[in-house]
């Protein structure tokens, strides 16, 4: 199943101008695809883009039309860590964001380091070293849009809809979390731009009566479900298209609903899964066209996991993105992540309406240890060293 979209639009825009900066392109290419490549020169003619010159096609800008085409990633470059006018490191933009925010602390071979200032203009971080017994952690807030929607399909009575999306990212505050107990010790605000992008992608709502049935018993159940399928189809969708894990990403979002005459009816939550690279590169596609055997191999490794209320192998008891305080206690405290996961699997699979057994754990404190008895050697030693710190007192104060 290996994936290779050399003719993909967002790209094939972006080569062509570099491709005719080097040397003017001939009315026909025959190392381009011939629709694709007709379609492109029309619309490079219409922005003035390239211009005729004798029977070929020439760049007609005055920027550099490499510049902004980023081979490796989403971006051409990198934020460097700069402490005591030394370099000691450099991360992309998109990761300073969630990093190197204003009072992060950021660890780099074995030491902490706490951020002073990120200035993405200037591509800069200024940090300094703090031994600290915390580190930060930022929340991000993300939207998800479907701003054109290319084709969808049934998948027993539940929509899934590909096309265009619209991803907006923001880093809205960091928590500090105390190492070893793990506690949330502090909050603080996040003040950086967001970072937003347009990609390809596909929604998936699941069927009406499966959600009634789930939203009269628990209505946690949908997003835990949502939340929990997010995760595991994440993990199994790059062994579909030969991706990277790193390569797709997954989140839930409301979607609008429309009557017929086209007006927004309510919103409901749907689960989005898309390209992390901007334009898309036909990852996600390919998910959306197996999307019944990614679903199978999902549900084959969660029942097949040795765990009963989640872990990281298959659904986690607590899936990332969920920043709902009630949420988070649900599917801490039960199994609720497993069960509800494969219940909304088995109806997109099936149609067969499982309501989740939800199990909740309760554990018994450890007994009190009781308080050491006290040394009565120390307590004199104690009251010996008071009383003559009190003397040595009075002495300085006759002297001085």
């Amino acid at each position: 199943q290996a994936l290779l979209n050399a003719d993909n639009p967002y790209n094939f825009l972006q080569h062509l101008p570099c491709a005719a900066q080097e040397y003017p392109l001939r009315s026909e290419e025959p190392l381009f695809d011939k629709l694709m490549y007709e379609e492109s020169i029309d619309i490079l003619k219409k922005e003035k883009t390239i211009v005729p010159y004798q029977e070929f096609y020439r760049y007609a800008l005055q920027d550099y039309p490499s510049r902004g085409v980023n081979l490796r990633g989403m971006t051409d470059y990198n934020v460097e860590i700069i402490c005591e006018n030394k370099v000691i490191g450099e991360i992309d933009p998109i990761g300073a964001r969630g990093t190197l925010y204003k009072d992060a602390i950021y660890q780099h071979l074995g030491r902490k380091y706490l951020s002073l200032d990120l200035d993405l203009d200037k591509k800069i971080c200024t940090v300094e070293k703090m031994d600290v017994d915390y580190y930060t952690e930022a929340v991000w807030q993300a939207r998800i849009e479907m701003t054109e929607e290319d084709e969808q399909k049934k998948l027993n009575e539940s929509k899934i809809a590909f096309g265009y999306i619209y991803v907006n990212k923001q880093p809205k505050l960091y928590k500090k979390i105390r190492e070893r107990s793990y506690e949330n010790i502090g909050y603080g605000p996040i003040t950086l731009p967001a970072f937003d992008y347009d990609t390809t992608g596909f929604s998936l709502q699941a069927p009406q009566e499966w959600r009634q049935t789930l939203e009269g018993i628990d209505k946690r159940f949908i997003s835990s479900a949502y939340y929990g399928l997010g995760y595991v189809l994440r993990h199994t969708g790059p062994l579909i298209c030969m991706a990277d894990i790193k390569d797709i990403d997954s989140d839930v979002s409301l979607i609008e609903i429309k009557d017929d005459e086209n007006e927004t009816k309510n919103f409901e939550s749907a689960l989005f899964l898309y390209d992390k690279i901007e334009g898309g590169v036909g990852y996600a596609e390919k998910i959306y066209e197996k999307i019944n055997i990614c679903l199978s191999l999902c549900k084959e490794i969660i029942e097949q996991c040795e765990c009963t209320s989640g872990c990281p192998s298959c659904v986690p008891p607590l899936p990332p993105g969920i920043d709902t305080e009630e949420l988070e206690l649900f599917l801490i405290e039960s199994n609720a992540s497993v069960v509800c996961t494969l219940s909304l699997i088995e109806m997109l699979l099936y149609g067969f309406i499982i309501v989740p057994k939800v199990v909740f754990k309760n554990r018994k404190l450890d007994a009190p240890v009781d308080a050491p008895e006290q040394d009565e050697d120390r307590l004199e030693a104690q009251k010996k060293l008071q009383r003559a710190s009190k003397i040595l007192q009075k002495k300085r104060e006759r002297l001085h």
